[in-house]
């Protein structure tokens, strides 16, 4: 499992995905915190098959202080 959170960048983001490609084993699913960019682009344009997955959070997180 491998989780991308770079630039929203296509370019940039597609020169990971196939560099990772040739890195990683052919089991690996790709998890991307994209919100602007289509993930079947993604997944389609670094040919992953369909191991790629959005998963979009927010900064800072939603959580609750320690503190109150």
């Amino acid at each position: 499992m491998v989780f991308e959170a770079i630039i929203e960048n296509e370019d940039i983001k597609l020169g990971i995905y196939r560099k990772l490609k040739e890195l990683c084993p052919p089991h690996t699913f790709f998890f991307t915190n994209t919100s602007s960019i289509p993930i079947r682009v993604l997944d389609g344009e670094a040919d992953l098959g369909g191991r790629i997955i959005g998963f979009h959070f927010y900064n800072p997180p939603a959580c609750r202080s320690w503190w109150s």
